[in-house]
């Protein structure tokens, strides 16, 4: 039942978490205001309610299925019930908590079959407490051992990207991330693996490396359809040629008549209009526009309305320009 509640709650949380496409994306889809550190005050938590349902449920089991016998545990799925309850804590963002329930594992039960999942989870923690040296120093132990299950090794890779990530250390960030996509045991985790190591690429000027990462989750059978979609705008994104503008722009208006399309027709609209910005200046107005039609976000709205603004004023017409400008300042 804790499991199950878990599930519930990780499902709930992924599906409310809206990313921003426009920034890199965060390794881990859980925002983070502040550490839930003892004595802070903290902002309301938003975090679902099946988390405590969990960790309601873990302590139950511990408490009434424990069989501590010569200092010896006897029931082998206590730890498990402890793993539950540090991942329920988490979730709802109680670091510190959390961590107390990884380090009783790997104290007291140092055979246990989840001990490798353990510290990738205790790492996890260390770095959403700023510690990731240590995050770093445990998980590169973990795995120069060479004993990790597939499972786990994607894992702990990914975690190991976290912590570099926190250190400014972009290549080791780019290295593990690499490592993490090797296997997809979680299609979600890989497709945005793939997806940051793009933007990262680009950031680096390495534009076929971005594209590569990009291709990846297009042609991905498993990789969430958000993914895909942003995947191919962010490979308009780094279109540096009028020869692939062409494609390009073919490839879009693929995308405008597809009907499962709809909830992304404001950025694919806006992208279409950037890439006409330099061929055809009345029919990139005309997709921005389009693009201030069909949008829900504000962000996009304002960057639209920016974009119009900015062709006007490029053919000298500074009372509409100026209009499109001051439409920005509601958003």
């Amino acid at each position: 039942n804790g499991n199950e509640a878990l599930r519930v709650g990780l499902e709930d949380l992924n599906s409310n978490y809206e990313d921003n496409y426009w920034e890199r994306l965060p390794i881990e889809p859980l925002k983070v205001d502040k550490l839930a550190l003892p004595g802070v005050v903290m902002d309301p938590d938003g975090s679902p309610k099946d988390f405590e349902k969990a960790e309601e449920k873990a302590v139950k089991a511990i408490q009434r299925r424990s069989m501590l016998i010569a200092r010896q545990e006897r029931n082998k799925q206590i730890d498990d019930a402890y793993l539950l309850l540090g991942k329920s804590r988490y979730y709802s963002k109680r670091f510190v908590q959390a961590l107390e329930a990884f380090n009783y594992i790997i104290l007291n039960y140092p055979n246990a079959s989840l001990m490798q999942e353990t510290i990738i989870w205790q790492s996890k923690t260390q770095i959403r407490l700023q510690n990731e040296e240590q995050a770093i120093q445990n998980l590169g132990l973990l795995i120069k051992h060479n004993t990790l299950e597939k499972e786990n090794r994607e894992e702990a890779h990914t975690t190991l990207a976290m912590a570099y990530l926190e250190t400014d250390s972009i290549q080791l960030v780019i290295h593990h991330l690499n490592q993490a996509v090797l296997t997809d045991y979680n299609p979600e985790q890989r497709a945005r693996n793939l997806f940051i190591l793009g933007q990262l690429h680009r950031e680096k000027s390495q534009i076929d490396s971005s594209n590569i990462s990009f291709q990846k989750i297009v042609e991905s059978k498993k990789a969430p359809y958000k993914y895909k979609i942003h995947a191919s705008l962010e490979k308009a994104k780094n279109s540096t040629s009028g020869e692939e503008d062409v494609a390009i722009l073919e490839e879009l208006n693929k995308l405008i008549k597809n009907r499962d399309n709809r909830p992304y027709l404001g950025e694919l609209y806006y992208q279409a209009g950037m890439i006409q910005r330099s061929r055809d200046t009345e029919m990139a107005i005309e997709n921005f526009a389009k693009s201030l039609q069909t949008s829900s976000s504000s962000f996009q709205k304002g960057l639209s309305y920016e974009a119009i603004g900015n062709l006007y004023f490029d053919k000298a017409e500074f009372l509409l320009a100026g209009a499109y400008y001051d439409s920005i300042l509601q958003f």
